[in-house]
């Protein structure tokens, strides 16, 4: 049984279907950050989750729910 409103598969780069894994997305994003702004690692991972968050809940309406 699946969690209400929560992504469980996604098509990776390669075309394949894998576990969706919000912590990939987290670690992509903080890495940007941290490119970006400097080594500040405590706020950059508190950003990244948020916007990771955001991804993740926008990928669930457009894909699932079929709005924009």
């Amino acid at each position: 049984m699946s969690v209400p409103n929560t992504i469980v598969k996604i098509v990776n780069k390669n075309g394949q279907i894998e576990d969706f894994d919000l912590s990939r997305i987290v670690r992509s994003i903080n890495a940007a950050i941290v490119d970006v702004n400097g080594n500040n690692l405590g706020i950059s991972q508190h950003r990244a989750l948020i916007y990771a968050k955001s991804v993740a809940a926008r990928v669930y309406r457009e894909y699932y729910e079929g709005k924009q």
